[in-house]
């Protein structure tokens, strides 16, 4: 990876002097704030003019122990024609806190369903999504509630189910 960005919120300034501008491993890291609130789609929007191809996200506040090596190849032979979106998947555990895309199946080609059954997969968190992506951003919305939930819907979500450690 060239660049990582830390999208900031909650005790930015502390975490832009810690990291801003810092390599790991060749990598530059690039901490963005956001001013206010914005959503998990909206703080994706601060990178559309910096992100010029398809790219890994990873939410910071959860941690699933894959190989992302792994994720990335199983997904760019399946992110073809429409479809927009790959997600890593863990089994449901029951997390009472998190309703978010909680309720999943992986169908045909991979194709990631919702079901009415509580004990399915889950949102593990990680994804790789084609830069189109930030054509449906807007600030002040959920990636997962209104994004991804929308893309499932239309088929253009693909999934992978790994059984390593996950914990929200």
């Amino acid at each position: 990876f060239e660049k990582i960005y830390l999208m900031a919120g909650y005790k930015g300034k502390q975490i832009k002097k810690k990291y801003n501008n810092k390599k790991i491993l060749f990598s530059k890291i690039v901490v963005k704030i956001e001013k206010k609130p914005m959503g998990t789609a909206g703080c994706l929007t601060q990178l559309k003019k910096e992100i010029n191809s398809d790219f890994l996200l990873l939410n910071g506040d959860s941690f699933f122990d894959l190989n992302l090596n792994n994720f990335i190849q199983k997904s760019l032979k399946c992110l073809k024609g429409n479809k927009i979106i790959s997600m890593a998947l863990t089994k449901s555990k029951n997390y009472k806190s998190n309703k978010k895309l909680s309720n999943l199946i992986i169908g045909k080609n991979n194709i990631v369903k919702m079901n009415k059954n509580n004990n399915c997969l889950m949102n593990g968190g990680i994804y790789l999504l084609k830069k189109e992506i930030f054509n449906f951003l807007k600030t002040n919305r959920s990636l997962e509630d209104e994004i991804i939930n929308k893309k499932i819907s239309q088929n253009q979500v693909i999934g992978f189910k790994y059984e390593n450690y996950f914990i929200d």
